[in-house]
């Protein structure tokens, strides 16, 4: 068991080194981690950091209905309050019986519920000490849960790294691309549109501008 273990996650360190970019790694860490593990979905939720959770990747089996439209605007206040609980004790959480789960934090029930959830492994993302939200896998066979919860505490962190990556490189995209004063597109972005995403047959326009008085202004004030 310990060799297929470690099989499984150097396999998953592998598609996650090996995307051109973050986004592109971690849509391959999920499916590959819900293929392998034969589950209905593998996902992860990002704290929005206004008191509530969204659904920002997800991976589904065929035939199985895409949620994550769905679950945005998740609240952390009784609903995923209780997982960060649950997390700080064990560092996973693992539903046997999505029916029997229901004694345990009823507004989770409701969430899970009416996605067809029977059975389900997750575990925190985490970033210098803090959680920033967790990720998981929906209706895994119950026999390989304790084997999948392994699995996914060792994951906790490259998943986490990559959300940081990711983040690094949106940053970055919009320095390069925004005024930070303002918000307004820069030169770089008219330049990028003209040779990406421009449609001849739609008209577009642009402003240019110069403030009288501007550099007295910043150098002054």
């Amino acid at each position: 068991v310990s060799i297929e273990r470690d099989r499984f996650v150097n396999r998953v360190l592998q598609y996650a080194m090996s995307g051109d970019d973050a986004e592109n790694s971690i849509n391959a860490v999920l499916q590959y981690l819900g293929t392998e593990l034969h589950a209905d979905r593998a996902y992860i939720f990002e704290d929005m950091h206004d008191g509530t959770f969204d659904n920002t990747y997800e991976w589904c089996r065929d035939g199985v209905t895409a949620e994550i439209e769905n679950l945005k605007g998740v609240p952390f206040e009784g609903v995923v309050d209780a997982w960060y609980q649950e997390y700080e004790r064990n560092q996973h959480i693992l539903i046997y019986d999505i029916e029997a789960y229901r004694k345990v934090s009823k507004n989770m029930y409701d969430v899970l519920k009416p996605q067809g959830i029977n059975t389900l492994v997750t575990g925190p993302l985490e970033l210098n000490g803090q959680y920033v939200g967790f990720f998981g896998v929906d209706n895994p066979p119950a026999e390989s849960m304790k084997y999948i919860s392994e699995i996914i505490h060792l994951l906790s962190y490259f998943l986490s790294q990559l959300i940081l990556l990711r983040d690094g490189h949106n940053r970055l995209v919009r320095y390069s691309y925004f005024d930070s004063m303002t918000g307004a597109r820069n030169r770089r972005a008219l330049t990028e549109f003209e040779k990406e995403k421009f449609d001849p047959s739609i008209s577009y326009g642009f402003v240019m501008c110069d403030i009288n008085g501007l550099k007295t202004a910043n150098d002054t004030l």
